[in-house]
């Protein structure tokens, strides 16, 4: 009565959103089947740049932070990987606080999770990725691609949910993401800090699309990747069944 159900994408062409776009078409009868369109969008690379800052978006290029990455390859081994569940009550507990703040006025799930797995890494550095469409270039729900980036934050910028919220509020206001922990914005660590730090990523891969084959129930959904090409400490979240984060 159980069985698996595995799809594979490779990141070249599409980025998590296609990805779990496609899967509940594959899965979910009520879902339109809809083509995406493969033409790229010219002007993206440069609203990505002013978006989240140019030196932000050529960090993860830059010497130091790829002899991060080898170094910790080389250093650490291959990563292990843990799968929790997220204690949603705890979630409730930490938006009902901050609704007793008059200048938070609205906290997300994935804000509260991010600052929570940002200060368990102690990175200097930690990246989000964030779904550009419907943002920036005209791009749609309907393009195919990465239509992603990266806003980087620093140990200031996420010691709360808030901050992590005034800094998604003021990219979707003004089209320009920048780090809120301080006044002027700390800068990224320079080549001999970022060899000596610790980095991190989080990304989200909770869509609203609930992949269900008719007649079944999803008992767990698991997103799988190569450990081998993890170069920093990350942390994917996603739906491990319906209404349950992961």
């Amino acid at each position: 009565n159980q069985f698996a159900y595995v799809l594979s994408l490779s990141h070249i062409i599409a980025d998590g959103y296609i990805y779990y776009r496609l899967l509940s078409m594959l899965t979910c009868k009520l879902t339109p089947i809809v083509a995406f369109s493969p033409v790229r969008k010219a002007a993206f690379n440069e609203e990505r740049w002013r978006a989240v800052g140019r030196s932000e978006y050529d960090f993860i290029f830059s010497p130091g932070f790829l002899l991060n990455c080898l170094t910790s390859k080389l250093l650490r081994g291959t990563p292990r990987c843990h799968a929790y569940l997220i204690n949603q009550e705890k979630v409730r507990e930490l938006k009902a606080l901050a609704a007793e703040d008059e200048q938070v006025q609205y906290l997300s799930t994935n804000d509260i999770l991010f600052s929570s797995f940002a200060k368990l890494f102690g990175a200097r550095a930690c990246s989000m990725a964030v779904n550009f469409r419907g943002r920036l270039a005209n791009v749609t729900e309907e393009d195919a691609g990465n239509y992603q980036g990266l806003l980087w934050f620093g140990p200031e910028d996420v010691a709360s949910p808030s901050l992590v919220r005034a800094t998604l509020e003021q990219g979707r206001l003004r089209g320009v993401y920048r780090r809120c922990g301080s006044s002027p914005a700390r800068p990224l660590p320079d080549f001999w800090e970022t060899i000596r730090s610790r980095m991190a990523a989080i990304t989200s891969w909770v869509f609203n699309d609930e992949p269900i084959l008719e007649g079944c129930q999803v008992d767990l959904h698991l997103p799988h990747f190569d450990l081998d090409e993890v170069n920093t400490d990350l942390a994917l979240l996603f739906k491990a069944r319906p209404g349950q984060p992961a």
